[in-house]
């Protein structure tokens, strides 16, 4: 569960994410948000990403983590399901926790692809 200065950042990132993927040439660029216009990301197996966008053919599964998700013991076998789908799996974490969040994922057996960081975070 999510505090509300946590949740705050958690949506800051996800938007801020969301376009940076668009302005690097990502497209069907889809956020797991009701209002979202371009819609919500296609489940893989029985969780729904944060984000995902297609680039060359390749869908990318993205998900935002705030320091207080990685106490949330059911996201780890959402992030391992991830890691394991065949696609390409992002996480986009503050600056500061990078360390901590890259040592977690190592620990509890999650594959990432890539990790993005948030410097203003």
């Amino acid at each position: 569960m999510q505090t509300l200065p946590e949740q705050t950042l958690h949506n800051k990132m996800l938007i801020t994410q969301a376009i940076n993927y668009r302005k690097m040439g990502y497209s069907e660029v889809k956020i797991n948000h009701e209002s979202y216009i371009q819609g919500r990301p296609a489940k893989v197996g029985s969780f729904t990403p944060d984000l995902s966008a297609v680039y060359d053919d390749q869908t990318t599964l993205c998900e935002v983590v705030t320091h207080d998700l990685l106490n949330d013991t059911q996201r780890i076998e959402r992030w391992r399901t991830f890691g394991r789908s065949g696609y390409e799996f992002h996480m986009i974490i503050p600056k500061s926790t990078l360390n901590e969040v890259k040592e977690f994922t190592k620990t509890n057996g999650i594959n990432v692809s890539k990790f993005w960081y948030s410097r203003n975070c």
